[in-house]
């Protein structure tokens, strides 16, 4: 049966399954008035004791999306609440200092709406970029100028968090606009000198500010002194670090005085903006004490640049990556349309943006593959549906590759995709759930879900939400009518099967005679959406 003849008829098909599915028992639905989310972030809620878990549900908790509201327990209140806590628990992990911390309390309450817990930081716990999104009246997209004093000032209210201090200050604010989506550029003095290692950019789309990075601390360096200029040393050490000779060298005058950073050190630096060595032209920062180079950098590139990696299927992958001058970052422009999409992993407990020294090299397999059949996924749904996955609306998109546990699984309310590692059962030990396009294409697909329909996630609307993901990522795959069969699990059994739907890792019934009404509650799989999705999932096939 060629997989392909279904594309144009799966629509029709669908519409009528959702029709004989009757939503009976609607007396068993979770009354979410009962919950106080409020006093459960507060812990105020005490010794409210979750439900067992079904000893093959939480080993097949692979392929599971978040709960949807109208599926809400006070269980999946106590998860959320778990989430507010971790991310408060981001900024204490990393000590900021509480004058940072306050002004970003601040920040949150003038905010009309705003999302917590999308801090990032480098390997040394220094915050390099916050993704949070917050909404305010006076941040208006359609007046560049405008919005650029609005976000100077937003800058200037809350200091400690933006570095800027008594001797450090705003020399410039730069704005640039495509159609509703603006970034701004913060460009920082210190004791009247260019801070040029200091800048910040923050990014607005509507009248919500969704990303702010760059440096978020001001130099620390004593006063400035009076710093002599030789040009002969600067010459020789200039032959010295690039291997060359002097008449290879281009003219220059003399340089600009001002701050640099190498790493996360500060040091006062002559720079030459535009030096040719060998015809090639550099940016040129030399350590204004010594006179001796600290660093050049091309002037041939672009902050996003083009890199490549090993998949886990040993594939050479091309993707786009973002390049700050010294170390690449997995933040790929190229999708979703009009956003980036961003590849974490935890270290020690902390999500972090995955990086390389190298855009060619150095990036895990797991990311790789993660990035590409995700890119894949979002292609299949523009080509064959003409559909701007995963939200038309826009939204970045986060992935996060190698967490603890045999799990993946979908989260709506941040946007991201999880992918954890195989415990040898529902996958090889060692292998990234990423392994399998169809287990990508599936999460994906409960993105599109939440974006485009109403599915309630509990009994027949949720097992529809499962068949749904199933059958696309089956499409996104395009090679057979099984998911997961890639992970290599030792049982030798996918974890669905379309075809056959008893013969999957978990036996599923695929006829209705089979179904029965379960409570929507955890231990019961939100009313069996996993094992029912193999109902609709035989009639798709």
């Amino acid at each position: 049966m060629n997989i392909n003849n279904y594309k144009i008829i799966f629509l029709p098909l669908l519409f009528f399954l959702i029709v004989f599915f009757n939503w009976e028992d609607a007396n068993l639905k979770v009354n979410t008035d009962q919950i106080d989310l409020n006093k459960l972030i507060n812990g105020d809620y005490k010794n409210i004791l979750s439900p067992a878990t079904n000893k093959h549900l939480n080993k097949f908790k692979n392929l599971e999306p978040n709960p949807t509201k109208a599926a809400f327990t006070e269980d999946d209140a106590k998860q959320i609440a778990e989430i507010f806590d971790n991310s408060i628990s981001i900024i204490e992990k990393h000590d900021l200092d509480l004058d940072k911390k306050n002004d970003i309390n601040q920040l949150e309450n003038i905010s009309e709406r705003n999302s917590k817990g999308n801090l990032k930081f480098d390997t040394t716990g220094r915050l390099r970029a916050i993704y949070n999104h917050y909404t305010m009246s006076n941040l208006n997209a359609n007046d560049k100028e405008l919005l650029s004093e609005n976000i100077t000032n937003l800058v200037k209210m809350h200091p400690a968090l933006f570095g800027l201090n008594d001797n450090t200050d705003i020399a410039e604010s730069i704005t640039t606009c495509s159609s509703d989506s603006c970034s701004t550029r913060i460009i920082k003095t210190f004791h009247g000198l260019p801070a040029w290692d200091h800048e910040l950019n923050l990014s607005v789309k509507g009248n919500t500010l969704h990303t702010a990075i760059g440096e978020f601390y001001p130099p620390k360096l004593a006063a400035p002194r009076d710093f002599s200029f030789n040009k002969d040393k600067i010459i020789a050490n200039l032959a010295n670090f690039f291997s060359t000779q002097i008449n290879s060298i281009g003219e220059f005058e003399k340089p600009n005085l001002g701050v640099a950073k190498s790493g996360n050190l500060d040091f006062y630096a002559f720079k030459l903006n535009e030096l040719l060595i060998n015809n090639h032209p550099y940016e040129v920062y030399f350590d204004a004490a010594t006179l001796n180079v600290i660093k050049a950098l091309p002037l041939r590139h672009e902050s996003i640049v083009n890199a490549s990696g090993t998949s886990l299927n040993g594939q050479t992958i091309n993707f786009s990556a973002y390049f700050d001058g010294s170390e690449h970052f997995m933040i790929d422009t190229r999708f979703p349309e009009s956003y980036y999409t961003t590849v974490l992993k935890k270290t020690f407990g902390v999500t972090q943006i995955i990086s390389s020294n190298s855009a060619s090299s150095g990036w895990p397999s797991s990311a790789v593959s993660a990035l590409d059949y995700s890119k894949q996924s979002i292609d299949y749904f523009k080509t064959n549906h003409s559909y701007n996955a995963i939200d038309p609306r826009g939204e970045h998109l986060d992935i996060v590759v190698d967490e603890s546990g045999e799990n993946a699984y979908w989260s709506k309310a941040a946007n991201t995709m999880a992918f954890g590692v195989g415990e040898g059962y529902a996958a090889k030990y060692g292998l990234s759930l990423a392994a399998a396009k169809d287990v990508v294409g599936h999460e994906l697909t409960h993105g599109v879900i939440d974006a485009s329909s109403g599915l309630i996630y509990e009994k027949q609307s949720g097992a529809l939400n499962e068949s749904f993901a199933d059958f696309f990522g089956t499409m996104i795959d395009g090679t057979n009518w099984t998911i997961g069969e890639d992970l290599e699990s030792p049982s030798g059994k996918p974890l669905r099967n379309l075809a056959n739907p008893p013969g999957a890792l978990i036996p599923q019934p695929m006829h209705y005679d089979n179904y029965i009404s379960l409570p929507a509650v955890r231990e019961h799989d939100w009313g069996g959406v996993h094992k029912y999705s193999g109902i609709p999932n035989k009639a798709l096939f």
